[in-house]
């Protein structure tokens, strides 16, 4: 497995979505802190905090919403070196070493282990909000997926998923008022989860195929389920 080679492909596919969401984005003063604390609330939230009522954690979705975080933390890690290293080579390069080399220290664990997991969310809140440096809240992160068992490969497969929703719904229209976005189908499913089936069945037709290389045909499936969902409408 290439720590070095799926972290650079992430903060390069990061980069290229950025820029596709908002041109030049790194201008734009996104409020990243915001978005990393909102997305930790919500995996707190999969987790069995709540001492006065009983519930067992949600494992699926604590790694949905920790690969939404790496998102927005990559993100913040490029925006905050664009100040010293504004070239884009240059702020890729940065990223991409701070973060192969944490997910190198925290490999997965054999099984998932979710006591500690919500301090662990709380200490990336804090290492964000204060303004701690990148290696200290990507080495948080990389911690947590560790305790979900996610392993590079894991990481990369899902933040691939993800990065091409988020290209999805640009591309349709999810940010155009005017365009009439499908975020929830007939049968109450969000998008993200009929889109995770779609993407799960295209890479077992084309297992040797790059997931990211599979674009077109993902998007056309997912279109196939759209038209097929407004025909139930």
């Amino acid at each position: 497995m290439d720590y070095l080679a799926r972290s650079k492909h992430l903060v390069q596919l990061q980069d290229d979505l950025n820029e596709a969401t908002i041109a030049n984005w790194v201008s734009n003063g996104n409020d990243w802190e915001t978005a990393i604390v909102i997305e930790c609330a919500e995996a707190i939230d999969s987790t069995p905090w709540k001492w006065w009522k009983s519930m067992d954690a949600d494992i699926a979705n604590l790694k949905v919403e920790t690969i939404d975080t790496l998102h927005f933390l990559i993100s913040k890690a490029m925006n905050d070196l664009t100040t010293d290293s504004p070239v884009r080579e240059e702020y890729i390069d940065n990223v991409t070493h701070s973060l192969a080399n944490a997910l190198r220290k925290h490999p997965a664990k054999t099984e998932v282990q979710i006591k500690g997991i919500k301090e662990l969310y709380k200490k990336l809140m804090l290492s964000t909000l204060k303004q701690g440096h990148m290696d200290e809240y990507l080495e948080v992160i990389s911690e947590i997926f560790a305790c979900l068992g996610m392993g590079i490969d894991d990481i990369y497969a899902s933040y691939i998923s993800k990065n091409l929703l988020n290209h999805f719904r640009q591309e349709r229209g999810y940010k155009n008022p005017d365009v009439h976005y499908t975020k929830v189908f007939a049968d109450g499913r969000e998008d993200n989860a009929v889109f995770f089936d779609v993407v799960t069945k295209v890479a077992e037709d084309h297992p040797d195929v790059e997931l990211h290389s599979l674009k077109e045909l993902v998007f056309s499936e997912m279109d196939a389920k759209v038209f097929a969902n407004s025909e139930k409408a």
